[in-house]
């Protein structure tokens, strides 16, 4: 489809180059340029975060720094629907 990817294990990065990956990309503007978009994709447990399931690929759709809490919005949105993560 044409997309490029930038991809990162977690034992490849800190947590705080993982933060500001995410505050980079929740801060940058909006636009309705197809090529121009980007995305941020997160692979995690799911039990980490009391659901059932385990590997699972949501975006992130937000940041909030006073919190230091990321937004997912899950994709299996008939079973969880966004939620802020630490």
């Amino acid at each position: 489809n044409g997309a490029e990817i930038r991809a990162h294990r977690a034992s490849d990065i800190t947590v705080d180059q993982f933060r500001q990956d995410v505050i980079q990309n929740s801060s940058k503007p909006t636009s309705n340029a197809s090529d121009d978009r980007e995305f941020l994709v997160v692979s995690y447990g799911r039990p980490a975060f009391d659901q059932t399931g385990d590997g699972h690929f949501s975006p992130i759709g937000g940041y909030n720094a006073k919190r230091d809490m990321v937004l997912i919005l899950d994709v299996a949105r008939h079973k969880y629907p966004p939620h802020w993560v630490p």
